[in-house]
């Protein structure tokens, strides 16, 4: 008798395009000669190890956007920008989410004036309404 074994697919567990860029964002390899775009922001990251270390990756993110070239850049930024988001929500008290927020967009921004970026208006934050209610 012939036993065959079916590997069954779970039609439930879909992964959503937002969470493997998520996923791609958290396991970056983290440049160290960037780490002084973080380090600028010494005293506001050092109330929160782990939004210091994510500063980290969101300029390696970066430094990796800047080396490829995307035909999707601005659907990777959106993402990016997203992500921050979502990292900044899980993180710090509500009172400080904005405050975050406009941290590591200064930070983005910083890295792209310091960089030899053809289109920066293709790399650059979007400003999108965010709702501190998100919890």
């Amino acid at each position: 008798m012939l036993n065959i074994t079916l590997k069954l697919h779970d039609t439930h567990n879909c992964e959503l395009t937002s969470e493997k860029s998520y996923k791609t964002f958290d396991n970056v390899q983290v440049k160290v000669d960037l780490k002084k775009y973080c380090d600028s922001e010494e005293n506001l990251l050092n109330s929160h190890p782990d939004l210091k270390n994510f500063c980290y990756k969101l300029v390696s993110n970066l430094e990796n956007f800047k080396e490829k070239n995307s035909t999707n850049l601005n659907n990777d930024c959106l993402h990016l920008q997203l992500w921050i988001q979502d990292n900044v929500f899980k993180t710090v008290e509500r009172k400080f989410i904005i405050f975050y927020i406009v941290l590591f967009d200064k930070i983005w921004r910083n890295f792209m004036d310091k960089n030899d970026i053809s289109d920066k208006n293709e790399y650059m934050p979007k400003h999108y309404t965010v709702g501190i209610d998100y919890r």
